[in-house]
């Protein structure tokens, strides 16, 4: 989060967001998108990850060429914005998943459905209907 502390207008510019909001947004997502270090990888911190996936998804751009400006490969840049839309999107409280479920129900009469794949395939909690 160099630029956020460093030159806040041209941060602004780039996530197109306010810096308090900004980081309000980082303190929720944190636990959800940050990676262990290890003795062979150093992982792209939180507000980098964030930053990446906020300026990514309003451009329309491919992932190689977002890749430049953040100098993160192609590859690795598609992986960190899934990532962290999946951790925005997800529910983190049992009161949220029932009103995923009750989502699904309203819209596509399916009972006890949690979410779907690709918006096409309903899967189902395993304690719900006895799966493992």
């Amino acid at each position: 989060m160099i630029l956020i502390n460093n030159d806040q207008t041209t941060y602004r510019n780039f996530v197109r967001m306010d810096k308090a909001l900004l980081k309000e947004i980082l303190k929720c997502l944190t636990p959800r998108i940050q990676k262990q270090e290890t003795n062979m990888w150093k992982p792209l911190e939180p507000g980098l990850r964030l930053s990446m996936t906020i300026h990514f998804l309003p451009t329309g751009e491919s992932y190689k060429s977002m890749a430049i400006y953040s100098r993160v490969a192609h590859n690795t840049f598609s992986i960190v914005v899934r990532e962290t839309c999946e951790a925005i999107i997800r529910p983190q409280t049992l009161e949220g998943w029932k009103k995923v479920a009750e989502g699904f129900y309203d819209k596509w009469t399916f009972h006890h459905t949690l979410g779907a794949s690709n918006n096409t395939s309903p899967f189902k909690d395993p304690q719900i209907w006895g799966g493992k």
